[in-house]
């Protein structure tokens, strides 16, 4: 059945031409199909041992049952043993040897293929899964006298592709319920996605491995040249692996062959095998490849053979300054790891691509680290424009202070919120002076880091909670003694000691030592005093 070009145009939204083309499918006889799984699968000889030196056997290969004995030496191979590789003895086929009895008692493969049928000049392509098992069910002896096949092939149809001088169709397999006939029906549906095939493995997964069979025949079709380029370049493997989405792209831009026989097949490459190309927009109206990447012949003489991104950058640096020479602007384009960062540290700053370039390899630093320092320069509200600012002599140093004057500045900002936080902590102080014990608020935030040094114990990090309010860090001292770490306190914001802890948390095998009974009582005590105070306040901050 032929088809004219223009009735080939209108093949995805005329519905009576799709249901053509399907009708047209050449038809793959069960033999052929046997054949390849036998070629391209693995195949067996199931074998038993009757009596001492005599094996009847089973090849899945040949399909034939066969006597291998080994005693009298008149027809027999070595059998080597239970999933060991040998050769059938009636088709000579390398096989893997299968004990009865000794394996599973059912063997099953599966493999899925891609054939490939030239017709009336147009590419046809047509899946399947192919299942190879074997089973005992039903059979308690091992007799070869028995005809019947104990291996068996079941073939699945799941996916049709044709392609085109205009455009490439896929259509999928779905098996529908016939009310009817009470039956299930096999039907086509035509998609719009083009991509590779998928195969069910089990309801929730699903495998796009495949075996492609007679690809051969692409040669004597249009889409030879393009096929042909892309083999011959430095990015084969796509059609090793991604032949069926390579023709699909063909078949709707047969412009890219030009792509491949000019260097640039690494956009087809990101765009088929890694599904992006670095947000790259071609004119694929075009056949002169310069008008389709915008680029002219001394730019595509620099590009050629790298990378999209590489490509990418070039066209933004190119927007950023026109007038930079293509070939310093070509290994710029190589060399800048985050184009979007660029160009944020030039759109706060007066610098121009140039500059800005020069002054990130003369200190060799990441953008990133010069974005940090810019954003560090806006905290504080340096005049980006002064290039004295926005390039330092010294980066490294620079930055270094600018981290120093906001962590200094952030410190400020936790010390004013740790002062405000004391004040209503003023009240939880206490003296027990028969004790000789009494509890000291800390006045900073280092007083806080040192007792966790001092004490041998990781108070320092509650700082940060307690300069907000979120509990209560209180040092137990001896009145004789008021500035020497003792104890360590924390109390929680409803007025309830957490845990006092002395040197190395009281821990003996770290060198501290148990809780003295004087601290205990005083925790007793200081535990009623501060119940009654958070009563207190709880009443005064309900009136």
């Amino acid at each position: 059945m032929n088809f004219l070009i223009s009735e080939v145009i209108a093949v995805i939204k005329d519905e009576q031409l799709r249901k053509k083309l399907l009708r047209s499918f050449p038809k793959i006889p069960e033999k052929e199909l046997i054949s390849i799984s036998k070629k391209h699968m693995p195949q067996y000889v199931i074998y038993k041992q009757t009596v001492r030196g005599k094996y009847e056997c089973y090849c899945t290969c040949c399909e034939k049952w066969y006597i291998n004995d080994t005693i009298s030496g008149r027809d027999f191979v070595p059998i080597v043993g239970h999933k060991q590789k040998g050769v059938c003895l009636k088709c000579g086929k390398d096989v893997t040897f299968l004990a009865r009895g000794n394996s599973r008692k059912s063997i099953f493969d599966k493999e899925n293929f891609a054939i490939f049928k030239l017709k009336d000049g147009f590419i046809y392509l047509q899946t399947y899964q192919i299942c190879g098992f074997f089973t005992d069910v039903g059979k308690k002896d091992f007799d070869y006298k028995i005809k019947d096949k104990i291996y068996n092939r079941n073939t699945y149809m799941y996916h049709r592709y044709v392609f085109t001088p205009s455009g490439a169709q896929k259509w999928e397999h779905w098996w529908q319920f016939n009310h009817r006939t009470n039956k299930y029906d096999g039907a086509w549906e035509a998609l719009k996605s083009e991509g590779g095939p998928t195969f069910s493995l089990s309801l929730y997964v699903n495998d796009s491995s495949h075996i492609c069979i007679g690809q051969e025949c692409i040669a004597d079709s249009f889409l030879n040249y393009a096929v042909d380029a892309a083999f011959r370049s430095r990015h084969r493997y796509i059609i090793d692996q991604h032949i069926i989405k390579y023709l699909c792209e063909v078949c709707k831009h047969p412009n890219i062959e030009y792509l491949f026989k000019t260097g640039f097949g690494f956009i087809i490459e990101d765009k088929i095998a890694y599904r992006h190309m670095s947000g790259l927009r071609l004119n694929w109206k075009q056949n002169d490849v310069k008008k389709m990447l915008k680029l002219n012949k001394v730019e595509m003489d620099e590009l050629a053979d790298t990378d999209s991104q590489t490509l990418s950058n070039y066209y933004r640096m190119r927007k950023l300054d026109p007038v930079m020479d293509p070939a310093e602007r070509a290994v710029y384009a190589r060399k800048v790891e985050d184009i979007d960062v660029l160009e944020y540290i030039l759109s706060k700053t007066d610098l121009s691509l140039r500059k800005a370039l020069y002054y990130k390899e003369k200190h060799k630093m990441p953008l990133r680290d010069w974005k940090d320092y810019i954003d560090q320069c806006e905290t504080l509200q340096y005049d980006l424009k002064d290039e004295s600012i926005s390039r330092p002599r010294d980066f490294y140093e620079a930055h270094e202070r600018l981290s120093r004057v906001i962590e200094t500045m952030a410190n400020e900002k936790k010390q004013r919120l740790f002062d405000l936080t004391n004040q209503k902590r003023v009240d939880m102080q206490y003296t027990d002076e028969e004790l000789g014990l009494m509890i000291v608020l800390p006045t900073s935030i280092n007083d806080i880091v040192r007792e966790g040094k001092l004490q041998n114990h990781c108070v320092g990090g509650y700082a940060d909670r307690h300069a907000e309010g979120k509990l209560h860090i209180l040092f137990l001292r001896k009145i004789d003694e008021p500035h020497t770490p003792y104890y360590t306190m924390e109390v929680n914001t409803k007025g309830n000691i957490v845990q006092c802890r002395g040197y190395a948390n009281n821990w003996a095998s770290r060198g501290g030592k148990p809780k003295t009974d004087d601290v205990v009582e005083f925790e007793k005590r200081y535990q009623e005093y501060l119940r009654k105070l958070f009563k207190k306040k709880a009443k005064i901050k309900v009136a």
